[in-house]
């Protein structure tokens, strides 16, 4: 008998391979198990993995469809095992898991929680950037969502994230068309851009650290040292794995540029590094400046001038931005735009987003009263505009910036300003 194979696991997209007469497959990535069904007085070779509660929908396609249908069944029968198995794997029902890769309500993002960072992309190809992260609803089990950027619809939700997909140590990460989740076992998912459909899945071996790519190939710095590459279309190992010095690992990736990933000090257009990193980008030390305690700098692609984050050196805790050209300071900039006593600050977790000249810093206000937006012109300092961000307690996730808006994620929302002159343009979930 010929070996039989058939592209894909129908849960992860995963290729499978079915030996001479075996009855199950399970896939090496995602532990689906499916059953073979196979018709060999029609068409010998031709196998349909499915799970054992649809064998009998198969047998009735097959026998309504016949010869000319089976490619129909089978794409139907791909859509139910997709479903089931996910079901399978979560402990719930068919009518429990939703559909993958189908936005819901008509695009309804009012019952989703924002949980993470906002990463860009461009999900319906109209050449603006759309919005990628980690959303809930009503209970903790987390889905990756594309989010429209100019209004926050929902374009798409993948299905459930495993609890290793979920977990802290794992990584996701906007790559080209692809969306990568490196959970904390190693396994690696890939999901369409376009539609949250899986793609193909791979294994790493090891937790992975960072995330870059460069010419359709993705390349992931394990937690060993070790630098590994991937195929972006098929996933398929791209050479040995390259191992890294340590001191290789905190700076640039051979051959490889940095992604949007949930990390919120990281994308591709700009970074923040700690006072320790200061010297090997250039930057004064961590109080070069008498007025500013510099725990931090925003790096950003297209501007020349750098932003150093901290606060006050002397009197009260206040945030304050210096910009920074050739090692000299330009300006220097208190970040509230209200009584600065008001205020408080994180010296450690400050963020800034940087975008067509102008410089975006959230900041909080005292006794847990919310969080507020200042944008200041990054040639000078001089502020163009404060607003509110929330008055309810929540955590810092991430901020971005790009031509049209600014996006701010919280623990439970995400906040979308105009760029320009800060009116707010909508937000998905709800404040803490």
């Amino acid at each position: 008998m010929a070996r039989l194979s058939i592209p894909k696991c129908p849960s992860c997209g995963a290729p499978l391979e079915l030996a001479p007469g075996v009855e199950t497959v399970q896939c090496q990535y995602c532990d689906t198990r499916s059953v073979v069904q196979r018709f060999a007085q029609q068409h010998p070779g031709l196998s349909v993995v499915q799970p054992p509660q649809r064998m009998s929908i198969a047998l009735l396609l097959t026998l309504v469809l016949g010869t000319v249908g089976l490619s129909v069944a089978g794409l139907v029968l791909s859509l139910v095992v997709g479903r089931q198995s996910v079901a399978a794997r979560n402990g719930a029902t068919q009518e429990d898991v939703p559909p993958i890769g189908v936005s819901l309500g008509g695009g309804d993002s009012s019952k989703l929680r924002v949980r993470s960072s906002p990463m860009l992309g461009d999900v319906d190809a109209d050449g603006r950037p759309d919005i990628v992260t980690l959303c809930d609803e009503t209970t903790p089990e987390s889905f990756v969502c594309a989010l429209r950027g100019q209004d926050g619809k929902l374009l798409w939700r993948s299905a459930k994230l495993t609890p290793e997909q979920a977990d802290s140590s794992a990584r996701v990460s906007v790559v080209g068309q692809q969306v990568i989740v490196v959970d904390s076992l190693g396994k690696l998912q890939a999901y369409s851009l376009r539609t949250g459909e899986p793609s193909w899945a791979g294994l790493l071996g090891e937790k992975a650290r960072r995330v870059c790519a460069r010419g359709g190939v993705l390349g992931i710095l394990a937690a060993d040292e070790q630098f590994h590459r991937f195929d972006l279309g098929t996933g398929k190992r791209v050479g040995s794995p390259e191992s890294l010095p340590r001191a290789r690992s905190h700076g640039a990736l051979p051959g490889c540029d940095p992604v949007y990933t949930l990390r919120a000090s990281e994308s591709p257009t700009e970074r923040i590094v700690g006072w320790s990193e200061f010297a090997q980008e250039g930057l004064a030390g961590l109080q070069h400046l008498p007025e500013l305690n510099a725990h931090r700098a925003l790096i950003a692609q297209g501007s020349k001038v750098r932003f150093m984050l901290g606060d006050k050196a002397k009197g009260s805790s206040v945030a304050m931005v210096a910009g920074v050209e050739n090692g000299k300071s330009r300006w220097l900039e208190v970040v509230p735009g209200i009584d600065p006593l008001a205020t408080k600050v994180n010296v450690t977790t400050q963020l800034a987003s940087y975008a067509v000249g102008k410089l975006v810093v959230p900041y909080a206000l005292r006794d847990n009263k919310g969080m507020r937006l200042a944008c200041l012109e990054a040639q000078t300092g001089h502020r163009l505009w404060d607003v509110e961000i929330h008055s309810a307690s929540q955590v810092d996730c991430g901020i971005v910036a790009t031509s049209e808006f600014v996006y701010y994620a919280s623990w439970t929302a995400l906040y979308a300003f105009q760029l320009s002159d800060g009116k707010r343009v909508f937000t998905v979930g709800k404040s803490f």
